[in-house]
């Protein structure tokens, strides 16, 4: 299967880079074969074409952009997780404890997800449905305070807190909500794309 024919594809290509001077037009052609790998990778982990392509085009060789390729083919997750910002996720299906949710996730090499910036907890929660999930946010008590499973601290606000619901949920709602660690949740893993 041809990915650019030779006409009308290529321009349309070029087009939607914003490709405005002649020198990277001629690169962009010239390096079609490289453009190709890079363009059927971009599919795979669902990252914007033109960000990568106008990277490497600015003063690349044809060395750089084959090397490129090859690390963008490696940026990947396993099968039934989903690739954000260079992590993989999986939300479950089922439902366990938190220390069993943290359990799976640590066989699978992984940990209970750290949702600490406001582009990871919005691309999870578009994920998360009318259901909750389990985190790796805990209540510290020597501490006083809310912190991620790495120990870094939480610096947002949890809702819901209750007597005992030392563990955070995502989902159904917008926010961090406290909940019970014995309770059954779903749970979302995180862990680095390979």
């Amino acid at each position: 299967m041809e990915f650019f024919p030779q006409r009308g594809q290529k321009d349309l290509l070029i087009q939607s880079l914003h490709v405005t001077d002649r020198e990277t037009e001629t690169r962009l052609v010239k390096f079609l074969p490289g453009l190709r790998m890079i363009c059927i990778n971009m599919i795979v982990i669902n990252r914007p074409v033109s960000h990568y392509l106008m990277t490497q085009f600015q003063d690349s060789h044809s060395e750089t952009l084959i090397s490129y390729s090859v690390f963008l083919i490696s940026l990947v997750c396993p099968r039934e997780w989903d690739l954000h910002e260079g992590r993989c996720f999986f939300l479950s299906t089922s439902e366990l404890s938190w220390n069993k949710s943290r359990e799976f996730c640590e066989a699978e090499g992984s940990s209970l997800a750290i949702v600490n910036t406001p582009a990871k907890l919005e691309f999870l929660q578009d994920r998360t449905g009318a259901e909750k999930y389990f985190i790796g946010l805990l209540y510290q008590h020597a501490e006083e305070g809310w912190y991620w499973i790495d120990n870094s601290m939480f610096n947002g606000n949890v809702v819901n807190q209750r007597l005992h619901f030392n563990c955070v949920t995502i989902g159904l709602t917008k926010t961090y909500d406290a909940a019970s660690c014995d309770v059954n949740y779903r749970w979302i893993c995180e862990k680095r794309a390979t």
